[in-house]
């Protein structure tokens, strides 16, 4: 797992994150069959519940790029938050139960 991640968007752009999921020897993992679930938060230690945005799969935001690559896209009206840091994580749920959380990090969103 990720956990000191860092990215940088602009406040109102249009972004896409191609994040990729590896097992403990590097290879990618075949995410195809697994719910995802990414969340940007005001507070690390907030729930999801709480989450200022949640993406779930499946839908147009949030899919599987092959290749263990799971791509999320965060739209401007989606990235205009105010100017600070924010906490996100990507989670992974299979048939089976099994959650992974292959990445959680900060969110800068910069002024413009």
């Amino acid at each position: 797992m990720i956990t000191d991640a860092v990215l940088e968007i602009p406040y109102g752009d249009y972004v896409e994150l191609d994040i990729l999921v590896v097992d403990e020897e590097e290879v990618p993992v075949d995410v195809s069959r697994m719910q995802k679930r990414f969340t940007i938060k005001a507070q690390k230690s907030d729930p999801d519940n709480l989450a200022i945005l949640t993406k779930l799969s499946p839908s147009d935001d949030i899919v599987d790029a092959g290749l263990g690559i799971v791509k999320v896209i965060l739209h401007p009206d989606e990235t205009r938050l105010d100017p600070g840091t924010y906490y996100f994580d990507l989670k992974l749920y299979s048939n089976s139960g099994v959650v992974i959380t292959p990445v959680v990090g900060k969110l800068k969103v910069l002024e413009v």
